[in-house]
């Protein structure tokens, strides 16, 4: 086992431990927050929240911490409003969320194990049935959306906006607690100090400018176009997508009428400016496809600069793809199998070839591809 299996484990079980202890593995207390009958469940993950927010962004802000490397999931608008529906719905019924029902079932509680055993059986029913919910599923993509990007405000105006609604809540909860609306959590109100040292750490980000700084390293992508490292040939991109090679996503960067026209299996299309706003894992082979490969290298320099490893652009764009793999000239008995697993027509010889991308395309939807 790695050391970041290790370290994985570790923190789950720091993290069940700390539910456990915050009575969050209780259905009955979580259930209590949406009935406004005991606010444990609001302090304990906004107290966890405020301090990770502000966390991140000053270790990110002294260099301790690379933000750029922290995967942030891509947001699908419509699929994620009806996740979040059924969600709470099943968290009011069951009164435990995923992770606090693994908690009650770690402690030996039926209702735990209930809840987990019906998370599995969704999980398999959804499996079934995805194929009819894969058009809702892929539906409304919005890029790896912050709220920095989407406010056009900056990181020190969130952190700051959290913190002060926090810091109000909390307040709040106390003032509910002392009037006897709700349960007293059995915590001890946060010191003074504590709370002033938060406010003056969020104020502070409204002058502190971005937690990561995006810094071009010129020489480092200069010497990996000089080793060409920088690109994929299309018969490598071949292989990779017949291999199902790991986290590999491809881009198509073309206009969408190209892309409907033709493009490279397993491509999704997306505009640069969404690309940029995206993020990826340490893990994912991101490949970029244009016509003629220039778009591509274009914007291979805005992710690699952003600290994106692992971006690749194919060598000759869509056309190289169309001659390389779809219509090869002459090809080895490897590059012909490879050609005929996705459709394509290798040849012997030059016959007749056609010579744009537009004639290719067209030749192949005659012949079924």
């Amino acid at each position: 086992m790695s050391d970041s299996l290790f370290l994985a484990l570790a923190i789950g079980i720091a993290f069940g431990f700390t539910l456990e202890r915050a009575g969050l593995g209780s259905a009955r207390k979580l259930a209590g927050q949406f009935y406004l009958t005991d606010l444990t469940v609001f302090k304990v993950m906004f107290s966890a929240i405020v301090t990770a927010m502000l966390g991140a962004f000053w270790l990110g802000r002294l260099g301790v911490l690379d933000l750029s490397r922290v995967y942030v999931p891509e947001t699908w608008l419509i699929p994620q409003v009806v996740g979040g529906l059924v969600f709470g719905v099943g968290f009011v019924i069951a009164g435990l969320c995923p992770g606090t029902s693994c908690v009650a079932a770690a402690a030996g509680r039926g209702d735990g194990a209930a809840v987990v055993g019906g998370m599995f059986a969704g999980v398999l029913l959804t499996g079934f049935f995805f194929p009819s919910l894969q058009s809702l599923y892929d539906s409304t993509s919005r890029g790896a959306q912050t709220l920095p990007q989407l406010l056009h405000v900056s990181y020190g105006v969130v952190v700051c906006a959290v913190v002060a609604i926090a810091l109000a809540g909390f307040r709040a909860a106390e003032w509910l607690e002392k009037r006897g609306v709700v349960r007293a959590s059995g915590a001890p109100p946060e010191a003074r100090w504590k709370r002033a040292s938060l406010a003056v750490l969020a104020v502070l980000t409204l002058f502190a400018g971005s937690p990561s700084a995006v810094k071009l390293d010129v020489s480092t992508l200069a010497a990996e176009i000089v080793r060409e490292d920088d690109h994929v040939t299309a018969i490598e991109l071949a292989q990779w997508i017949r291999g199902r090679k790991a986290g590999l996503r491809i881009f198509d960067l073309r206009t969408k009428e190209e892309f409907d026209e033709y493009h490279v299996p397993r491509a999704k299309h997306v505009a640069i400016d969404a690309l940029v706003s995206m993020r990826f894992t340490p893990a994912d082979t991101i490949v970029l496809v244009s016509d003629g490969g220039a778009h591509a290298a274009q914007a291979w320099v805005l992710l690699r600069a952003s600290g994106t490893a692992n971006v690749y652009f194919l060598r000759g764009g869509l056309g190289e793809w169309l001659d390389d793999v779809m219509n090869p000239v002459g090809a080895s008995a490897e590059v012909a199998a490879l050609s005929r697993y996705f459709g394509g027509l290798p040849r012997s010889g030059d016959a007749s070839a056609p010579t744009t991308t537009a004639n290719t395309v067209k030749a192949m939807k005659r012949r079924g591809c």
